[in-house]
């Protein structure tokens, strides 16, 4: 019903959301986990008004809620800062021709989200400290993430929000190794605990599905 879903904000909503990554949980198979990036609040705004408005958004709603055991839960959210993707050789997202403004892809590994409190007033500092540990990951790492997302709470900008998404399991334990065995990894990881209000913490691990990515009409790409 979610995946159906797409194609109706792929009519509705001419400046929808940028990517919208489903994943079910390694816990419990029941659970759907769904990461969103929309390209700012109005349009946001606009999303949920047209279940309001519009039938087909209703009609949605309801087949899913049906399909619920808990009320949907809005875990955080952020204002994303910074975007790293790694680009694999030979890797295309196949068009869908059901989603017309959506390139699918069914993706796998393994993904996190994370929850960095910084002290108060430190939250840009550790953030950059967050980001400057991106780059060695190439070269220590052979297979290392292929998405990081760095974003802001908004109900607490010292709060940094950290999404990634790892190729493999194995990725995600060698980076992990890293960081125990590496002295510049350790480094890094007291300046960062430096900053920190209280300990990090693993909001939530999951294991991608399906993401969905828009694809900009022609149009669009010469406004």
């Amino acid at each position: 019903v979610l995946d159906e879903a797409i194609a109706v904000c792929s009519q509705h909503e001419p400046d929808g959301a940028l990517t919208a990554i489903f994943h079910t949980s390694p816990t419990d198979p029941d659970l759907v986990v769904l990461y969103e990036h929309y390209p700012g609040r109005a349009s946001l705004e606009f999303h949920r008004a047209n279940y309001e408005r519009i039938p087909a958004y209703g009609e949605l709603r309801a087949r899913m809620n049906d399909l619920l055991v808990a009320p949907v839960e809005i875990v955080e959210v952020g204002r994303q800062v910074a975007r790293w993707t790694r680009t694999v050789p030979g890797l295309r997202e196949a068009p869908a021709s059901s989603h017309t403004r959506y390139s699918r892809e069914e993706i796998g590994g393994i993904a996190f989200v994370a929850r960095f409190p910084a002290l108060p007033g430190k939250g840009q500092e550790l953030l950059a400290v967050l980001e400057e540990a991106v780059p060695p990951q190439a070269v220590y790492e052979a297979d290392p993430a292929l998405v990081m997302d760095f974003a802001l709470s908004v109900a607490n900008p010292d709060t940094i929000l950290f999404y990634k998404h790892y190729p493999t399991v194995a990725s995600r334990d060698e980076h992990t190794a890293n960081g125990q065995n590496l002295p510049g990894y350790r480094d890094r990881r007291l300046r960062m605990n430096a900053l920190l209000a209280a300990p990090t913490e693993i909001v939530e691990q999951m294991t991608p599905v399906v993401r969905f990515t828009r694809t900009p009409k022609t149009e669009e790409k010469h406004q």
